[in-house]
């Protein structure tokens, strides 16, 4: 207002609101102390729970990080051991096939109970895979039960030309 004079504080010395709304006067100042409270309150939340929200995100992503980094790593495997048959299969198919077809069988065969019919020696239970011997119907006296066997393949496949050959000899 340019009028020379400038005010520098001002300071209202016991100030009293008429009784009319002091009612009033003292609602809005607990509305304010309330407020402030609340804002405080939920402040102190917010930094007890936001790290621990960030800190759970962090682990969930290190978790499905670790999951697609074994997957992957799941799935490379499956391809190597393809791509190995696969190249098996272009020098040997039928030895590879015949390979293929054992080793399921070498998975499978362990959950099944064998049992074997034999018109001239009756029933003959085999040895499972799995290791235990199923009790026998009936057990033949002249002849010995059949087995199968199956050699451990340390190093590859147990079949070879030589065996098969062997094998087709009368």
């Amino acid at each position: 207002y340019e009028m020379g004079i400038r005010v520098t504080a001002l300071q209202l010395q016991d100030v009293q609101p008429p009784e009319e709304v002091k009612k009033a006067f003292t609602d809005v100042a607990s509305a304010r102390e309330q407020r402030a409270q609340f804002i405080n309150e939920a402040k102190a939340y917010q930094s007890r729970e936001v790290p621990l929200a960030e800190g759970a995100a962090e682990a969930l992503k290190l978790e499905a990080l670790a999951y697609k980094e074994a997957r992957i790593a799941q799935a490379d495997g499956a391809v190597s051991r393809f791509q190995a048959i696969a190249k098996q299969y272009q020098e040997a198919p039928e030895l590879t096939r015949t390979q293929l077809y054992l080793d399921a069988m070498e998975t499978l065969l362990p959950l099944l109970k064998i049992t074997v019919i034999d018109e001239k020696a009756g029933i003959v239970n085999l040895k499972t895979l799995g290791g235990g011997m199923a009790s026998p119907l009936q057990r033949p006296s002249a002849r010995p039960a059949p087995a199968i066997t199956r050699g451990p393949r340390p190093g590859g496949s147990d079949i070879t030309p030589e065996s098969r050959q062997r094998r087709d000899e009368p």
